[in-house]
């Protein structure tokens, strides 16, 4: 027979096993890049653990990168965690199945890579709906380079899923 706590132990491990559910999607392991005209190629930034833009090839446009959605239908909040850059203020888009839901800059920084968290809330997912992040790089004219300014390289490192229902 169990004790109380060897109970209490095993039904914790039993819960959080059958509830174990990734809920956090990493940029450099779990996107692919978007192949499309619309969009520049993107590189693994591995020292950051985020997805970036070359700035030095693509200044100002786009790129992105999918995913497909693997968790149980419902309602959810996603937090994207992008990375701060002094030198510009990138822009994020999320679609879903090719909707837009919405976009966000960075905030001015001094700092550079510091996690900025944004939070689309209330979004209806169903397992196989696509994913996608589009960024870009972006100058804020204040970091001189050369004769030019350097631009961000919109990198971000994860999407959070919590679910709501």
């Amino acid at each position: 027979m169990l004790s109380p706590k060897s109970l209490l132990i095993a039904l914790l491990y039993i819960s959080s096993s059958a509830f174990c559910q990734k809920t956090e999607l990493l940029a450099i392991e779990d996107f692919e890049m978007v192949k499309s005209e619309k969009y520049v190629p993107f590189y693994k930034d591995n020292n950051r653990n985020a997805l970036a833009i070359n700035a030095a090839k693509f200044q100002g446009v786009y790129t992105a990168a999918k995913t497909t959605f693997d968790l149980e239908k419902g309602m959810y909040n996603i937090r994207v965690t992008s990375l701060t850059e002094t030198d510009g203020e990138s822009s994020y888009q999320l679609y879903i199945n090719n909707e837009l839901i919405g976009e966000f800059q960075n905030p001015l920084t001094e700092v550079d890579y510091a996690p900025h968290y944004h939070i689309f809330k209330e979004l209806k997912l169903k397992k196989g709906d696509e994913i996608r992040i589009a960024f870009n790089s972006h100058s804020n004219g204040k970091i001189p380079e050369g004769d030019a300014f350097a631009f961000s390289r919109g990198r971000w490192r994860s999407l959070e899923f919590l679910i709501l229902e």
